[in-house]
């Protein structure tokens, strides 16, 4: 009786410990994850919905002041057709965590800065996700 007892005690112990009672922002093993590559757009428009068109935008991470310029002339040229730009991709997938960070998006318009938007960025241990902020922003 005493061994079931005891047996029955040490289940319970050795089963509430797990790797993310530990470090719960950390990413346990042997997740599969899709080939697939993220990126993170918000949609900027002006007051008549029509696509806001910015010079230059860049993400900032805001607890160490990291600067990200995801800004290509590909991107560029599809954000004028739909008005869509980039906050994070999976290559900043290592600069955050599964709590998130803060990022602070960027946005440049005639030498002025229009657009100053913070996201909270995380990732799901495979792809970067935004855990919150606005998606879609109205320039007036």
């Amino acid at each position: 009786m005493k061994n079931i007892i005891l047996f029955i005690f040490l289940t319970g112990i050795f089963t509430t410990c797990t790797k993310e009672d530990v470090a719960p922002c950390a990413c346990v093993d042997n997740r599969a994850c899709t080939e697939e590559y993220r990126i993170l757009n918000i949609e900027i428009t002006n007051a008549a919905g029509q696509p806001y068109i910015l010079d230059s935008y860049y993400t900032t991470k805001v607890e160490d002041n990291l600067k990200f310029n995801l800004q290509t002339d590909s991107r560029d040229s599809l954000a004028s057709i739909t008005g869509e730009y980039p906050v994070a991709e999976d290559q900043l997938f290592q600069f955050t965590d599964r709590c998130g960070k803060e990022f602070k998006f960027t946005g440049i318009k005639n030498g002025v800065e229009v657009i100053s938007q913070t996201y909270t960025v995380a990732h799901d241990c495979c792809h970067v996700v935004i855990n919150e902020g606005e998606v879609k922003i109205v320039v007036n």
